[in-house]
């Protein structure tokens, strides 16, 4: 569960900052 959300606020962090695009 943790890590889903760990990786949910990933996702959302790499989305505002376009780096992996």
């Amino acid at each position: 569960a943790l890590c889903r959300a760990n990786f949910s606020s990933i996702q959302a962090a790499l989305k505002k900052l376009p780096v992996l695009n």
